[in-house]
C-alpha cells in the first residue's frame, strides 16, 4: 500500500488525473434512494479535495457504459483484480471510490475506500460513524479518504438522548399526585364537618331558630365527614402504593 503523502502527490501532479465514484452500497438499515442522496455528497466533497482531477459522477459513468456493463462492474470486489481491471479499462480511469453505508443502533456508519484500478490494490480507507447529520458526515468521510488527517474537524455528536421515563415512574408520580389530592380533599370536607358542627350549636342555643335549618344542618355534617375519612384513606394508599413504585428502575431499558 503506497503512503498518503504519496498518494496526494500523484493524485494532485496529475492534471488529467481521472476519478470515478460508485454509488454508495446500501446496507442495513438504509434505502437505495438515500445511499444514493449521500452518494452525490461524496462525490461533490471528493471532487473538493482533489480539485486538480476530473472526478466522474454517477450521471457521467452511466453515460460512459451500457446498462450491462455497469451491473457487472457494480458487482466487484477489491479482491478481484481482473473484476478492477474491467472497471480501469471500461471507464478510461486510474482510481475509483466505492463505500457502503448503513444504518446501525441509530447510527450512522459510512465506510469508503479509494481503489486503484489498473493495480488492483486499496490505496486508501475511511470509516467514519456518527448519530448526527449524515450529510456532514459523508462530506468529513469522503474528504478524510483523500486528505487524511488535513480533513479538518469532525462534524460533532449530537447530545446524548435523555431515556424515556418508565411506566412504573410515571405510576409513581401519579400515585403521589393523587394521594396529594385527596388529602387536600380530605381536609377540606373535614374542615367543612367541623364548621357545621360548630354551627349546629350555635344554631341550637340561638332562640328562635327554626328546628328544619338545626335539622338540615346536622344531615350534611355526617356526610362531610365521611367523605373526609374516605379521602383520607384513598390518599394515604394512593401515597404508598406511588411510593413503593420508586423503586422500581426510572428508566425504559433502550431496545436492542
Amino acid at each position: 500500500m503506497i503512503t498518503l503523502p504519496l498518494l496526494l502527490w500523484s493524485i494532485a501532479a496529475a492534471p488529467s488525473c481521472q476519478l470515478a465514484v460508485f454509488d454508495l452500497d446500501a446496507g442495513e438499515g438504509v434505502t437505495v434512494e438515500r445511499a444514493r442522496a449521500l452518494g452525490e455528497v461524496v462525490t461533490a466533497a471528493i471532487a473538493d479535495a482533489a480539485p486538480d482531477c476530473h472526478v466522474l459522477a454517477r450521471a457521467e459513468l452511466r453515460a460512459m457504459v451500457s446498462v450491462e456493463t455497469e451491473r457487472q462492474l457494480g458487482g466487484c470486489d477489491d479482491k478481484e483484480a481482473s473484476c478492477l481491471a474491467e472497471i480501469g479499462a471500461a471507464l478510461g480511469v486510474d482510481r475509483a471510490v466505492m463505500g457502503t453505508v448503513a444504518v446501525v443502533d441509530d447510527t450512522l456508519v459510512l465506510g469508503l475506500r479509494l481503489v486503484d484500478l489498473s493495480a488492483a490494490r486499496v490505496d486508501a480507507r475511511a470509516s467514519e460513524s456518527s448519530r448526527g447529520d449524515a450529510v456532514a458526515l459523508s462530506r468529513y468521510t469522503a474528504r478524510r479518504l483523500l486528505l487524511g488527517d488535513r480533513a479538518g474537524a469532525r462534524p460533532p455528536e449530537p447530545p446524548p438522548a435523555d431515556a424515556p421515563a418508565s411506566v412504573w415512574r410515571s405510576l409513581a408520580w401519579t400515585g403521589v399526585g393523587v394521594g396529594t389530592a385527596l388529602s387536600a380533599l380530605s381536609l377540606a370536607l373535614g374542615g367543612g364537618s367541623l364548621g357545621l358542627a360548630a354551627l349546629s350549636t350555635s344554631m341550637k342555643s340561638t332562640r328562635g331558630t327554626p328546628a328544619r335549618d338545626v335539622d338540615g344542618v346536622d344531615a350534611v355534617g355526617p356526610w362531610l365527614a365521611g367523605g373526609a375519612n374516605l379521602s383520607l384513606y384513598l390518599a394515604a394508599g394512593s401515597v404508598v402504593v406511588g411510593g413503593l413504585l420508586f423503586f422500581l428502575p426510572a428508566t425504559e431499558e433502550p431496545a436492542r
